[in-house]
């Protein structure tokens, strides 16, 4: 009769063996599953990340531009509103042919400098110094045409229209971006707990599996 009772608990026991370790197989696949989730999570934060990053170098070029063209359009706004006593401003006033021979010989930053002090010899002279030189080949500069430097005035702004423009555009994508990151960035925290979790369930169902 103990030899009955030993041989018919051997059953019930292997019963409860089997299910417990039907309830570690089934541990085993959530947290299997739970990490593939993790995984994919992980994969569209570190894409995300680069599509930040990508966008971020995007927009400081595009703001880089954008001040060296506002730059010029200044540099331009001084050269028409050229005061008096700057180089430029002198010979527009007391110089009628400075066009066709100095503007094609100075430089735009010293016509529009402040301190060398302009005035006209007695003796008029057609050359440099002494050395006649043939001017019709040297092309005619910009800063010599009012109407010239207000066309690229014109120009410079609407470029930069159009880059405060893409810029917009380019802020507005990258804060849906930082969205998306944040978002993601939570799903992956609750998921790792999650994970955390359902591993330290494991651990205690093969504890009392042995």
């Amino acid at each position: 009769s103990e030899q009955l009772r030993t041989l018919s608990a051997l059953p019930a026991a292997q019963r409860l063996v089997d299910e417990s370790q039907g309830r570690i197989n089934e541990q085993i696949l959530v947290v299997a599953e739970l990490q593939k989730h993790l995984n994919a999570i992980s994969a569209e934060v570190d894409g995300l990340s680069q599509e930040r990053q990508a966008r971020g170098a995007e927009y400081s070029g595009l703001h880089l531009r954008k001040n060296a063209q506002v730059e010029r359009r200044d540099s331009l706004k001084q050269q028409i509103n050229a005061g008096a006593e700057t180089l430029l401003g002198f010979l527009r006033r007391h110089h009628p042919t400075w066009t066709e021979n100095i503007a094609r010989l100075i430089p735009v930053e010293t016509l529009m400098r402040t301190d060398l002090n302009p005035a006209f010899l007695e003796e008029v002279q057609q050359n440099l110094y002494g050395v006649e030189i043939n001017l019709e080949v040297l092309p005619q500069a910009a800063v010599a045409s009012t109407h010239a430097l207000e066309t690229e005035i014109a120009s410079l702004t609407a470029q930069i229209q159009a880059l405060s423009a893409d810029m917009e555009v380019m802020e507005k994508q990258q804060r849906g971006v930082e969205d998306r990151l944040r978002q993601a960035g939570a799903r992956a925290s609750a998921t790792q707990k999650d994970l955390s979790n359902a591993c330290l369930d494991l651990e205690i169902l093969k504890s009392d599996h042995t």
